[in-house]
């Protein structure tokens, strides 16, 4: 009886030093028969453009106010660092709040760059990353050298000698730094080659895939009248 006593005084106190448990779950407020979990991030992300879209609504001339406030980079920008489900119930909200004024969101409007192009983007820019390191490099021990051997020189022979030494090497220098030039160009050149070549076959993967859903939708639907 004594051991129950100290137990019903003591946990009210110990919740009240520890405070109340932090929920995991946050209400989605599209649908509140449904939950998801929402990062802190996604939270001042999707109250900030709650907000912006609140301000417009208040503004005197709406449709202005959402072509230069809503419609903007800068929103898409917000919108693609959105996780998934914040993202699509921001992006229906703006499209609702758009079409009440009769302007159209941009169907790639906060869309993140597809998978295979940002990867291809990436090998891009590491690739010429990687080439201008080396170039660099590789320019640096030429520089290198050239001084060394420039030094050499002069000290070796006459100051004719030594001029026409030193001439030389320079040419060579400027011979050798042209040639990592050209070589950098056609690498950056090939990059984006491959690129392009890897936007295309996604682009023409993608339309094939639109092509072959809109024949089945089609089927469906004549199946459907038959």
């Amino acid at each position: 009886m004594l051991f129950r006593s100290l137990l019903t005084v003591a946990l009210p106190l110990l919740a009240s030093a520890f405070g109340p448990a932090t929920p995991l779950l946050v209400r989605n407020d599209a649908s509140p028969l449904m939950t998801m979990r929402v990062s802190q991030g996604d939270l001042k992300r999707r109250g900030k453009i709650t907000k912006m879209l609140d301000n417009v609504k208040s503004t005197n001339d709406p449709k202005a106010a959402i072509q230069s406030t809503v419609l903007t980079d800068k929103t898409a920008e917000l919108l693609e660092t959105c996780g998934e489900n914040v993202r699509k119930s921001m992006l229906y909200k703006i499209q609702a709040l758009s079409s009440q004024y009769g302007l159209v969101v941009p169907s790639d409007f906060g869309t993140p760059m597809p998978l295979l192009e940002r990867e291809a983007l990436e090998a891009q820019q590491a690739a010429v990353k990687k080439a201008e390191k080396k170039s660099h490099f590789d320019q640096f021990k030429v520089d290198r050298d050239a001084r060394v051997a420039a030094r050499k020189a002069a000290e070796a022979g006459t100051e004719a000698e030594k001029k026409k030494k030193v001439a030389a090497r320079i040419a060579a220098i400027e011979a050798k730094k042209r040639e990592k030039e050209e070589e950098l160009k056609r690498i950056e050149k090939e990059e984006q080659l491959k690129l392009m070549a890897t936007i295309a076959n996604a682009l023409e993967a993608e339309k094939e895939a639109e092509e072959k859903e809109a024949a089945s939708s089609e089927s469906k639907e004549v199946e459907a009248e038959a």
